[in-house]
């Protein structure tokens, strides 16, 4: 990276033209602060109110540069921002990936501490219900999961400031793209090989009122992960849509609905689903259960 943003002249040139004093650094860090600013802007990932998102930026650019803290998101804000060409990006991630695989579990991940010097742990599930649930799962022509998208609306049950998100891999980034702004990712410290996002609220619930959120997951996998999309639900929700939508390039022999007793056992009941013509294949539930549920599915 440090190398890309040096000598590589179309990337060098977008954050030489925010220097505004010259410095013995290599790379101006301010500089390039301003450009991931700019760019979260202009996508509308960070409210352009935000006016001091640079500064704010500074610490996380200085750790990605250095080399002692980079997440899957920070090394997309990157790769887009500077526009970066796919050989580029393909060599960042193919590094990115290789790092990881040598590294400790959760290591380049930014995970503050909660109170106390305690660690940082989800929002408790006694603190708010679930009223409905859509779910949207794509993959790529390669056949790996690229892209997922949710919408949720929970209502608070007591004083709410953030939602968790949470899921079971680290090669993923998480953008929320309304209802509050992404917080850090960290390990569930209970379960670690669960990871957790938070969604900070602008304003804190109270008890009754209700929020609607959108997030979108991309995904990094340096391998083909288990061929599922499942959601864990865990109180009784009215309302769930779940979606797997399949690439044309590489459409599956056959798609499961399917329900398992728990992550780590087989299906315990399952029947064969359809798949239209756009390769998606559909489920919606009404007053769902507790129970983990979704689809499996299986290449020629």
């Amino acid at each position: 990276m440090r190398h890309l943003l040096a000598d590589e002249e179309s990337y060098n040139r977008r954050w030489r033209v925010s220097v505004t004093r010259q410095s013995g650094e290599l790379i101006h860090q301010r500089a390039v602060a301003q450009v991931v600013a700019e760019y979260l802007w202009e996508t509308g990932q960070v409210d352009d109110a935000v006016t001091d998102l640079p500064r704010r930026l500074r610490d996380r650019i200085s750790r990605a540069l250095a080399g002692t803290s980079l997440s899957t998101e920070t090394l997309r804000w990157f790769i887009e921002a500077f526009d970066m060409n796919q050989i580029h990006a393909d060599s960042l991630w193919n590094r990115y990936r290789n790092d990881a695989a040598r590294a400790p579990s959760g290591v380049g991940i930014y995970a503050p501490p909660g109170n106390n010097g305690e660690p940082r742990r989800p929002v408790s599930r006694a603190d708010y219900r679930v009223r409905t649930l859509d779910e949207f799962h794509q993959l790529g022509p390669d056949g790996l999961p690229n892209v997922h998208q949710t919408y949720v609306v929970i209502e608070a049950l007591a004083r709410l400031e953030r939602y968790t998100f949470q899921f079971d891999t680290d090669h993923a980034s998480v953008e929320v793209l309304r209802g509050g702004t992404r917080g850090a990712s960290y390990p569930n410290p209970d379960r670690p090989e669960i990871w957790a996002v938070d969604i900070e609220f602008a304003d804190a619930l109270t008890p009754g009122e209700t929020a609607a959120l959108e997030y979108r997951t991309f995904f990094h996998y340096p391998g083909a992960p288990e061929p599922v999309f499942r959601r864990i639900i865990l109180d009784a929700i009215p309302a769930v849509t779940m979606e797997v939508r399949f690439n044309e390039a590489r459409l599956p022999a056959r798609v499961w609905w399917s329900t398992w007793e728990s992550i780590d056992s087989h299906a315990i009941d399952e029947s064969v689903t359809p798949v239209d013509r756009g390769g998606t294949a559909h489920r919606f539930l009404e007053n769902t259960p507790p129970g983990i549920f979704g689809f499996r599915w299986a290449w020629e």
